[in-house]
């Protein structure tokens, strides 16, 4: 092989490493980009999902304030019901009433597959706005939070509120039937004594007032946190 030849031959095998050095840098360069497109997917197809999430476990949260809001205005009409001068314009149907409309039990149960998905997938580490990652993991707090007051407030009613109506009102009044039993009518009254002008039955409502006081702000503030997020994660897939 002469000295020309070889030069040429070394030039055209450093050519093909080169050209094959470039191929596997563009190959390399596709597939990072393609599996950041991917990713990029998958993030918006998790966050559009966590949106309605929250929108419905918003409603949720509107309706457990609503309940909530109620339950005060029946317990604070009723404090200064039982507590008038003329005791004698308390009927005893006002007692049956006042029984169907306290204690409702919170059912708020917040869906949280979408969320749960997320974190346990590790998609929401490659979300790069770290401000919106960590209001997006405070949702579980939120949940947690609610669950939290939700107990604490059926703990009161089934220790002082349920105990107390079972012992001193009639109780087969609320209702006409149970699933397919119809209830007898039971003639006995409720214990006018023990609702009107009663100082141990106005502690249990003024309780009741100051849990339920407590759980409407609580409410409003988790609803607010929840239409914030909601509208800034809905910015971030706008402008992605």
């Amino acid at each position: 092989m002469t000295e020309n030849k070889f030069s040429n031959y070394f030039l055209y095998a450093f050519g093909e490493i080169v050209l094959v050095v470039i191929g596997i840098l563009i190959a390399l360069q596709i597939n990072n980009w393609n599996e950041k497109n991917t990713e990029k997917n998958i993030n918006k197809i998790y966050l559009e999902s966590l949106v309605s999430e929250l929108v419905s476990n918003t409603q949720l949260l509107r309706a457990s304030l609503f309940q909530t809001q109620k339950d005060m205005k029946i317990s604070n009409y009723y404090l200064t019901y039982f507590n008038q001068k003329n005791t004698e314009k308390v009927k005893d149907s006002s007692i049956t009433n006042m029984i169907q409309g306290l204690g409702n039990i919170l059912t708020y149960n917040p869906t949280q597959s979408t969320i749960d998905d997320l974190i346990n997938s590790g998609s929401l580490k490659s979300l790069k706005n770290e401000e919106l990652k960590k209001r997006i993991l405070e949702i579980k707090f939120v949940y947690e939070g609610y669950k939290q007051l939700a107990a604490e407030y059926r703990k009161n009613t089934d220790s002082h509120l349920f105990p107390y109506l079972i012992k001193h009102a009639n109780t087969t009044k609320i209702t006409d039937s149970l699933s397919f039993l119809k209830i007898p009518k039971i003639s006995t009254n409720s214990s006018k004594k023990a609702f009107v002008n009663n100082n141990k039955f106005n502690n249990i409502l003024f309780t009741l007032q100051v849990v339920n006081t407590r759980n409407e702000h609580q409410f409003k503030s988790w609803i607010k946190y929840l239409n914030d997020l909601t509208r800034d994660i809905e910015k971030h897939l706008k402008d992605d």
